[in-house]
């Protein structure tokens, strides 16, 4: 008696197990792949214009002074224009006659922005692009950030001071650290 109450519940679960399973590669079979779902792929980080700086790594200068300096971007725009206005902070000032810049699509995809800068005293200092690419009537916008460094780089500069402290002090200055917490 107890086989029969095990055997049968057990072999109705089977059976409805291998329906589902033939039911679902049948409805898999039917439905035509379309193109959108092959080709669609996820691009991580910020939306926005696709433009990037050829080379973020920053400009180290070893004194003040004027220097010419030219930014590189990247960008794979095919259609439309694209508008760079380049700003920069106090300490930095763009000597250059030209603060925007206008570009259409170029096959390399490479757009030279020749500046022009006066850094006015040491330490790291930015240099702000705000792109505006317009293609076929769509805006997109993207900030970035061009690095100039004079002198030594805080790092190097923090590793020596905390070096001297140390020795005559109990408290070690470390870089911020930042977290973000789900709220």
């Amino acid at each position: 008696m107890w086989s029969k109450i095990v055997f049968y519940p057990v072999m109705c679960l089977l059976s409805v197990i291998v329906l589902v399973a033939c039911k679902q590669a049948s409805i898999s079979k039917e439905m035509p792949s379309s193109d959108a779902q092959t080709k669609h792929q996820h691009s991580p980080g910020k939306p926005g214009a696709a433009v990037s700086l050829k080379n973020s790594q920053p400009l180290f200068l070893t004194k003040t002074g004027i220097y010419e300096y030219g930014i590189d971007l990247l960008s794979g725009f095919s259609t439309g224009l694209m508008t760079v206005t380049v700003s920069s902070s106090g300490t930095v000032e763009l000597i250059s006659t030209q603060s925007q810049f206008e570009f259409s699509p170029d096959a390399s995809g490479e757009y030279h922005i020749p500046l022009t800068i006066h850094v006015r005293e040491p330490g790291r200092h930015y240099i702000q692009l705000h792109i505006s690419l317009n293609e076929s009537d769509r805006v997109s916008t993207r900030a970035l950030t061009s690095i100039v460094q004079v002198g030594e780089s805080s790092s190097k500069l923090q590793k020596a001071t905390q070096a001297s402290s140390a020795s005559t002090e109990s408290v070690i200055s470390l870089p911020a650290q930042e977290t973000i917490s789900p709220q």
